[in-house]
């Protein structure tokens, strides 16, 4: 019958209400909208939901109380361009107001209306529940502290997306979201099931619901740049079919990248108006959406003989053995609330009055709609927000022009029922990123033939002038300057030029060692050298007492000994406590390095003693060659000892940023150490040997 304002009322399979309470339900719906897809899940949801209701009244359910559903239409049909929020919460109002008032409500359909009656609702105390709004807003209890669902929220998709792709063994995904609460909230819950499962997001880019793609182009650019191939698309509606038709227009749907999308865009693409794609434009992209038939699922079978047994003229979209929406859920939905009720009330008279007039909300919040109960749409288990803890989802993936289903999630559990097929119709698993530039050098590079060539000729006259220095070591000049001395420095120069060659290609775990190794003893064999010969000149031409002038390679050796004893000593401890280990850099430009880590935590303080020992070194070591810069003409190589001790210490203060510069600056970091370290060596060589030939 119809009532005073407007509504419907319903009072299904009750034979005698005598000794009977009743309790109201209203069902808050846009019964006169003219959309098709929202008629479907208006009036199939009425049909579950009054099949429901006459079973509670049946089985009497909710002991001494029978359900009267008030029907209330939240659309004003008169007025499609003023039937939004304002209509809802009009609605809503008159709804609140029926005689006696309501116990519940179920609705409404769109999160947009939802978001209106809850926040009435939830103040008056009154528990509303909706079948299809799946908005993340209606979760926060501060404003809808009595709302629930039995529906999934979009946030869940994040869970069987990333199920979906721990699956394919991809360990690094890219996530394109909306900049709004709703996209914030799904790249967060994203972010979260990544981290579970050891999966790396190497990308993400925030975009907005603009009319235009302005927006998107960037974003789409720096995915291409950053070399991410698994594409998740965190959005719904008209920003996702935005970002969709602006990635195939620039080529990025294509056998180098795979997309996950929510709910089924294939149609909206390609039957939108002025849509140019091709169905080929689209081959291998993946959808996931809400799995409402759970075929095989006892509750659900039962369900649909229950629902095939009606009549299609008083039950709309009922009398056949198959759904057409969610009234799965819209069923449980009524089940959930009465079970709640029942509940709560615990057969006290008392209680069951204070249900009727509306007055018992303090126990009805989502927490206490937790009764254990299974429906057709599954195990209906809300979490303190109201939202329904396991989901029900299935994977579709668009295979040369048709949607296929090749996977299920079910109360957490996914399967897939089919092998996917990707966009150049294969089923072969593409990689999760593009293929990796390695940054390191190769020895048959173009900079790695230069740095050979320029080393090895150093290496072939170093050795020539050894040979040189061994032959002629009783001539004045090689005596003059201690034949030790000569091939101290000519074998450290030679260590360093190694050091340099070993810098190239990718190193090994003997290279992580050996190289740090070669580069001391190298610079500690050049600069030992000559501080021990600097210091004893020093004691020479700067203590009176000193008669014998000439200098003992015994002295050249003890001094070059211990100096070089501290410094091995130093290497030894760092290298047995923390020894280098070889580890892959990945830069966010599809570029990679490998390197020695040598600089972790645990190794900082054996870095820092050795480099201040080196520096000390270095130090006294033009200390000693200023002071000696002047001496007696049978000792003027000082002055050209000073000028190679200027020169190393000239490089040293060059090369030392490089220590401390980012991981991915790299390529600075290679060309400056080993350009300062080459210039460096081949001008003291140059210019300390060259004289004496």
């Amino acid at each position: 019958m119809t009532g005073a304002n407007n509504s419907l009322y319903l009072t299904p399979n009750v034979t005698s209400r005598e000794g009977l309470v009743e309790i109201k339900i209203g069902l808050l719906l846009p019964y006169s909208l003219p959309n098709n897809l929202t008629q479907q899940l208006t009036y199939s949801g009425t049909s579950a939901i009054r099949l429901a209701a006459s079973e509670i009244n049946e089985n009497h359910l909710i002991p001494g109380a029978y359900i009267t559903l008030v029907l209330k239409d939240s659309f004003n049909g008169a007025d499609p361009e003023n039937s939004g929020a304002a209509q809802a919460i009009f609605s809503t109002v008159s709804l609140l107001q029926t005689e006696g008032g309501v116990s519940g409500v179920i609705g409404d359909v769109s999160s947009a209306l939802t978001v209106q009656s809850a926040l009435l609702t939830s103040r008056l105390d009154i528990p509303q529940c909706s079948y299809s709004a799946g908005s993340t807003q209606l979760s926060s209890k501060d404003d809808y502290g009595y709302f629930f669902r039995t529906i999934p929220t979009e946030l869940m998709f994040g869970r069987v997306m990333m199920e979906f792709v721990a699956s394919r063994g991809w360990q690094k995904v890219a996530v394109f979201y909306t900049g709004d609460e709703l996209g914030s909230q799904m790249m967060d819950s994203i972010a979260l099931q990544a981290r579970k499962r050891n999966i790396t997001i190497g990308y993400r880019s925030a975009f907005w619901e603009m009319e235009s793609g302005s927006d998107i182009g960037p974003g789409l650019d720096a995915l291409k740049a950053s070399g991410q191939q698994i594409v998740l698309v965190a959005a719904v509606g008209e920003p996702q079919i935005r970002l969709m038709t602006e990635a195939v227009k620039r080529g990025l749907i294509s056998k180098d990248y795979v997309w996950l999308t929510i709910n089924q865009v294939t149609e909206p693409l390609l039957g939108s108006a002025g849509s140019t794609l091709k169905p080929s434009d689209l081959n291998g992209l993946f959808m996931f959406d809400n799995m409402l038939r759970l075929h095989g699922y006892q509750p659900y079978e039962e369900f649909l003989d229950k629902w095939a047994a009606l009549n299609p003229e008083e039950y709309p979209y009922s009398g056949k053995r198959e759904i057409s929406s969610n009234e799965a859920q819209a069923y449980s939905c009524m089940m959930v609330m009465a079970h709640g009720f029942a509940n709560a009330v615990k057969g006290n008279w008392t209680a069951l009055h204070l249900l009727a007039s509306g007055r018992l909300g303090h126990k009805l919040t989502p927490t206490a709609m937790n009764t254990n109960y299974t429906g057709p749409g599954g195990p209906m288990v809300l979490d303190d927000m109201g939202d329904v803890v396991y989901g029900n989802f299935i994977l579709y993936n668009f295979q040369n022009g048709r949607v296929v289903s090749i996977g299920t999630s079910y109360s957490g559990a996914f399967n897939l029922s089919s092998p996917p097929m990707y966009f150049d119709g294969t089923y072969n698993t593409p990689s999760d990123s593009a293929p990796l530039r390695v940054l390191n050098p190769a020895f048959g590079s173009a900079i790695g033939v230069v740095i050979i060539a320029i080393a090895g000729l150093s290496i072939l006259f170093s050795l020539v002038t050894t040979c040189i220095v061994i032959l002629y070591r009783n001539s004045q000049i090689i005596k003059a300057s201690s034949p030790l001395f000569c091939c101290l420095e000519l074998f450290g120069f030679i260590l360093l030029y190694f050091s340099t060659i070993m810098g190239l290609d990718i190193p090994t775990k003997f290279v992580c060692i050996a190289r740090p190794m070669t580069l001391n003893i190298g610079f500690v064999l050049v600069v030992s050298n000559i501080v021990a010969k600097n210091f004893r000149v020093y004691r020479i031409f700067h203590n009176i007492y000193v008669t014998k002038r000439v200098i003992r390679d015994s002295h050249l050796l003890k001094i070059v000994g211990t100096l070089m004893s501290v410094n091995l000593a130093i290497m030894t401890v760092w290298f047995v406590k923390t020894p280098p280990k070889l580890q892959q850099y990945i830069m966010t430009d599809s570029t990679t390095y490998w390197g020695c880590n040598s600089q972790s935590g645990e190794s900082t303080p054996y870095f820092v003693v050795l480099f201040i020992y080196n520096v000390s070194l270095l130090l006294i070591a033009t200390y000693l060659a200023y002071r000696n810069r002047n001496v007696a003409a049978n000792y003027n190589e000082c002055r050209e000892i000073a000028f190679v001790v200027y020169n190393i210490l000239l490089s040293g203060c060059i090369a030392m940023p490089t220590v401390f510069l980012p991981q991915d600056q790299y390529l600075t970091k290679f060309f400056l150490s080993n350009v300062v370290l080459l210039f460096g060596t081949t001008v003291s060589l140059m210019f300390m040997f060259l004289p004496k030939l």
